[in-house]
């Protein structure tokens, strides 16, 4: 099964062709194992939905419910543009496509995923417009953790009402205190 079919229905959120067609060829890149994962590898910081295999990937599905949830709202349909929205959506079925490094060869959370995330989509689409809002999206969605003593990285922070709204997306879809039914629509 091709992989990107895992986000069919996410993937049909997004009205532009051109950033629909190359969130699937990003997809089609990422390693099997995104789609079963756990999202945390201890179990401490994402829901029961999100444990076990496949977590990752009802995690980052649950995120895209959030986003379009939000965005249904009358003041985000206003404050972003029909192309941001598909940017956010994209960037958020992407986020953590290389959580645990990019071919998940980690035990645990890698903390520059959300770098590696932006050199496989570069790697995999190039410069262009594309890969520039997405990359600012993911960058950005570990929000106010952008410090860890695993690693001499630092992250950026999201500075931009829009990396704000992906980091809250991300944030709230792995509160412990909120499950997502995937079960109903």
């Amino acid at each position: 099964m091709e992989k990107y079919k895992y986000f069919e229905t996410e993937l049909n959120s997004i009205k532009d062709k051109t950033i629909h067609k190359l969130t699937i060829d990003v997809l089609e890149k990422v390693n099997e194992k995104f789609f079963i994962e756990p999202a945390s590898s201890t179990g401490k910081y994402h829901p029961d939905y999100a444990q076990g295999e496949g977590g990752l990937y009802r995690h980052t599905c649950a995120a895209v419910k959030i986003a379009n949830s939000l965005l249904s709202l009358e003041y985000y349909d206003k404050l972003f543009s029909d192309s941001l929205k598909d940017y956010i959506r994209a960037a958020i079925i992407l986020h953590d496509c290389c959580k645990s490094g990019i071919d998940f060869e980690r035990p645990f959370t890698c903390h520059e995923h959300p770098l590696l995330a932006c050199d496989l989509i570069r790697d995999t689409i190039g410069p262009c417009e594309y890969t520039d809002a997405v990359c600012n999206l993911i960058k950005t969605h570990m929000g106010q953790w952008t410090k860890c003593k695993r690693s001499r990285i630092e992250l950026p922070a999201p500075e931009t009402t829009v990396q704000m709204f992906v980091h809250t997306c991300d944030y709230l879809a792995s509160r412990k205190f909120l499950e997502v039914k995937f079960d109903q629509e």
